[in-house]
Order: structure tokens, then sequence, then C-alpha cells
């Protein structure tokens, strides 16, 4: 009989304004969410930075292509009624799903460390 290996797609489906996206979990682009992850964290917790609108929007578009492309990004972005400060919730959702599944992953890491051990002092 063949061991089932539990597997995990490396892309998550989300929908934004009725429209299915694929974010992609690849080794790759986890690397570059990680980067974005910690630029917007820097600049939330710059109380000082007074960004100018146009930085934003900037800031926004940017975002977003980092989980998809240009193409998505800016449509994204019209149909939030052209709006940063909408997309910067959508932004937050995105990075949000990222993190719960880090931390999906890093738990099943630990629950296998823990029953690993559990067999080792049984055993």
């Amino acid at each position: 009989m063949p061991i089932i290996i539990d597997t995990k797609k490396a892309f998550e489906e989300v929908v934004i304004y009725e429209q299915t996206y694929i974010i992609d979990f690849s080794d790759e682009k986890l690397l570059e969410y990680e980067q974005e992850a910690a630029k917007w964290e820097k600049i939330s917790n710059d109380e000082s930075a007074n960004r100018s609108l146009a930085d934003n929007i900037n800031l926004v578009k940017e975002g977003l292509i980092v989980f998809f492309d240009e193409k998505i990004a800016e449509e994204i972005y019209k149909n939030s009624g052209n709006s940063s400060m909408v997309c910067t919730n959508i932004i937050m959702q995105i990075f949000k799903v990222f993190k719960e599944r880090m931390a999906e992953f890093e738990d099943k890491k630990l629950q296998e460390y823990l029953e690993d051990e559990d067999t080792e002092i049984s055993g």
C-alpha cells in the first residue's frame, strides 16, 4: 500500500472585486513578500514620515505588483476607485494571508517535531 504524502499547493487563490487572483507562494516570491512586508512595517512604524499622496499611490502600486503583475495591480487600483487607502486595506489583507500561511507552515513543523520527540521518548 503506498504512503500518501500530505501536500499543499504553492499558491493561494484570493477574490478581489469578484475576480479570482493567484498569490504565488514559491520560495522566490516568499522572499519578495518578506522584504515588502518589512518595508511596509518600517513605514507604518515611522510616525514622523510625512508621505505625499503621490508617494502613497506609488507605494500601494508597488505593493500590489509584488503580489501580482503590473496589469493586475493597475486593474485592482482602478477597481478600488483609484483609492490608495482602499488598496492599502487590500494589501494588508494579502499580508495577513501570507502571514497565516507562514504560521501554518511553522505550526506544522513544530507539531511534527513534537510528535518525533514523543516517539523517541516512548520508544
